[in-house]
């Protein structure tokens, strides 16, 4: 009918009229593009966190998920009571409110900074499949393992030094009769490859010659993960207080009649700018960093292992660079707040 008609163009030009609203809001477009930067940062680091602990510090998949689980999970239930008390007991107004946001969030980033140098030196690897060969690898081309048609399985050794690392027994050179199993660890007592390598130079090794030792050769980090979980544990305390202030000041910075609006239009972008693209952008920096994939009938499969430095810069670096954007953009909403 008329009646419905002209209902339907005076919501319209309502909506249309609210949208403009909150565009010419610089406290709202701020903090909104603040909240997304950091978001972005925050899903993408602790989606690829698990993946990042086991490949740096050489932690199984099961460690790694469960230190993921306790420094994302305890801290921030911590964090989230000292933000309550704080608003409860303090009541701060709106620029004390906002500068404390911005000064625990940027603390909070301490945790990303410590792991930016808390890494593991690079293992070396050695007798990798040629479709993996690249100028940093050993023993790649020789005819140790030529005949020994090994498959492109992943079962990764440690030479006697304690130090090189072998895709598996069979590029390793090692005789299967030599397997023996000693406190439910494999050991391997003649690996031609590991002996031929020794003898080139190419790596020194001091243990006993040909022996190995099933799975990764330690990480020579110290306790750089232990640090680095600390670290991060009392970052999540300092940084998670913001939250509470947060869903405060999302309330404050617009009219009352666009509460609703503002927080749907901040869903939608959230969604666009920062759930739907952070798997595919962190996922990318992650794959630059592979030295070796896996393959299965032709076809690339999954990252097998990764330059620990490059994915130590790329992964925390990318982290970093969102979260000083968000910064910026709550810096803003400091000096915008009265």
């Amino acid at each position: 009918s008329q009646f419905t008609t002209k209902t339907h163009k005076k919501q319209e030009l309502s909506l249309s009229k609210r949208l403009l609203r909150l565009a010419k809001n610089p406290i709202y477009v701020s903090y909104t593009l603040g909240t997304l930067f950091r978001w972005f940062a925050v899903l993408g680091f602790y989606t690829f966190k698990p993946k990042y602990l086991e490949s740096q510090y050489k932690k199984s998949a099961s460690t790694a998920n469960l230190f993921s689980g306790i420094v994302g999970t305890i801290p921030a239930a911590i964090g989230l009571l000292l933000g309550g008390a704080y608003l409860t007991f303090l009541q701060p107004g709106p620029r004390q409110l906002t500068s404390f946001i911005t000064i625990v969030e940027i603390l909070g980033t301490l945790g990303y900074v410590s792991a930016f140098f808390l890494g593991c030196p690079p293992t070396p690897f050695a007798a990798l499949p040629k479709d993996n060969a690249n100028d940093i690898n050993l023993g790649s081309q020789l005819m140790c393992n030529l005949n020994c048609s090994c498959s492109h399985k992943f079962q990764p050794i440690c030479g006697p030094d304690n130090y090189t690392t072998y895709f598996s027994p069979c590029y390793a050179g090692c005789d299967p009769r030599s397997l023996v199993s000693i406190n439910g660890t494999n050991h391997f007592s003649r690996c031609d490859c590991i002996d031929d390598i020794a003898m080139s130079g190419m790596v020194n090794h001091t243990g006993i010659t040909g022996m190995a030792t099933e799975g990764f050769c330690d990480s020579h980090c110290g306790n750089n993960f232990e640090i680095l979980i600390i670290l991060m544990s009392i970052a999540g305390i300092i940084g998670r207080p913001a939250v509470a202030g947060n869903v405060i000041i999302s309330f404050r910075i617009v009219d009352e009649e666009d509460k609703s609006l503002a927080m749907g239009v901040a869903g939608g972008l959230g969604s666009l700018i920062a759930y739907i693209p952070y798997p595919l952008v962190f996922g990318w920096v992650t794959n630059t960093a592979c030295e070796v994939w896996e393959s299965k009938c032709g076809k690339t499969g999954n990252c097998l292992v990764y330059d620990v430095d490059k994915f130590r810069y790329r992964f925390i670096g990318l982290t970093l660079g969102l979260y000083a954007v968000g910064s910026v953009f709550d810096i803003i909403v400091v000096f915008l707040s009265h």
